[in-house]
């Protein structure tokens, strides 16, 4: 098990794929210029504007990546994080 602390924020990363779980279609710039990921777990001192399962644009370049047993995350503190990602409401 791995969990966040602090104001850091644990992803599952979504690299190289053309839709996110929830299906969003993730436009070639943002495959380019930044990744997806699947917030697994958030630390104590983030405040309420991430939880656990959103989808999050992160900098490309923002965080560390790691992989344990065979599964890649990435660790990053909020400010890495561009923005949550949501469906669009019908």
């Amino acid at each position: 098990m791995i969990r966040a602390i602090g104001e850091w924020v644990i992803l599952t990363m979504n690299e190289g794929h053309d839709k996110t779980p929830g299906g969003l279609i993730i436009p070639d710039i943002a495959k380019e210029k930044a990744v997806i990921g699947a917030v697994l777990s958030v630390g104590e001192e983030v405040k309420a504007e991430i939880g656990e399962n959103d989808i999050v644009l992160v900098h490309k370049w923002g965080g560390i990546d790691c992989e344990i047993d065979g599964k890649h995350f990435r660790h990053c503190q909020i400010k890495d994080i561009i923005c949550v990602l949501t469906k669009e409401k019908k």
